[in-house]
């Protein structure tokens, strides 16, 4: 029978959630406004927990992709355990192209700096006198506009820093930009609202339910702030989409090189592929429910093959969003 206690906080899920044998948790935080529990069980046996999950507590909405579930205010994320850490797609990418560097730096060159070459399609990048390289990802940090460093890994080399974002080719989402919205997200609701093109209800439990989705156009300021950040477009520095797997590192001994071969590399926008590029999508999330006006619903950032051939999705132009302030 269906736990029908009401749960508020986060901590009260992870001890209901405790009662009823899922001990493993990630990053579990216990304040009283934590809205989020991520719960670790078997890649191979998500699906089926998540159904089990949604059948232990009344009410329970379980996601159509199986992969969390939402009771009253809390969402209860389920992810691997295997691919957590280290094992994490982006976190396994970042961690063999960093090792792979220094292993040669110290091991093959005995800790002298050697010439690394990042290598795609058709773009060649050289950075010389490498000394190490350094991970960063961790220390990321909005400016005073919202802009995030996004760099993962920094090289430095005798004339300065050479800043790598990596981004894992199965990865789907630039940022989560909520901060760059923050007032303009509330207006351009009321504004559509009004006008009936989109259906704001407000549910039970205070959150708010959106029909259809929207869909907005970044400017060209905006795309350069989502993909490169503060430092990538501002300095020395280039987005690598690749797994950096063993086969895609080459030493050359005979001239210290170490060739890194890579997918795609990015160093302006004109060299993403349009179905890459990000687009604005403002859709629910029950656990984000700390605007006032509008709790339950949040802006994201994914790449544009989110929304294409998606009928639940209202799009609004770069022209269009003028109308609105936006």
């Amino acid at each position: 029978m269906p736990d029908n206690k009401v749960i508020e906080t986060a901590a009260e899920m992870a001890n209901a959630l405790r009662f009823h044998g899922y001990t493993k948790f990630k990053n579990l935080k216990t304040g009283d406004r934590v809205r989020n529990v991520t719960v670790l069980v078997p890649g191979a046996q998500r699906s089926m927990e998540a159904q089990k999950i949604g059948q232990l507590f009344e009410g329970a909405e379980v996601s159509p992709d199986m992969k969390s579930v939402v009771v009253g205010q809390i969402k209860i994320v389920l992810k691997p355990t295997e691919r957590q850490g280290a094992g994490s797609a982006g976190a396994a990418t970042e961690t063999r192209l960093l090792q792979s560097i220094n292993e040669i730096i110290e091991l093959e060159n005995e800790g002298l700096p050697i010439t690394v070459v990042l290598e795609a399609a058709h773009r060649k990048i050289k950075r010389t006198g490498v000394r190490r390289a350094v991970s960063v990802a961790t220390s990321s940090r909005r400016n005073e506009q919202g802009l995030v460093n996004k760099s993962d890994i920094d090289l430095e080399t005798d004339s300065g820093i050479f800043h790598i974002s990596v981004k894992d080719p199965t990865a789907q989402y630039w940022e989560s930009p909520d901060v760059l919205f923050k007032t303009k997200r509330d207006e351009l609701l009321d504004a559509l609202s009004e006008e009936g093109r989109v259906t704001l209800t407000r549910e039970p439990q205070g959150t708010f339910a959106i029909s259809p989705r929207i869909a907005l156009e970044p400017t060209n300021a905006e795309i350069q702030a989502l993909v490169f950040g503060s430092d990538i477009a501002s300095s020395n520095g280039a987005i690598v989409e690749s797994g950096f797997f063993p086969t895609d590192f080459v030493w050359e001994e005979v001239n210290n090189t170490l060739r890194i071969k890579g997918g795609a590399i990015y160093t302006t926008v004109t060299d993403i592929p349009r179905t890459k590029l990000p687009v604005f999508v403002i859709r629910q999330d029950r656990s984000r429910n700390r605007t006032a006006k509008y709790p339950g619903l949040r802006v994201i950032a994914p790449q544009r093959t989110y929304i294409e051939g998606r009928p639940d999705v209202l799009f609004l132009s770069t022209t269009e969003r003028l109308k609105y302030g936006v």
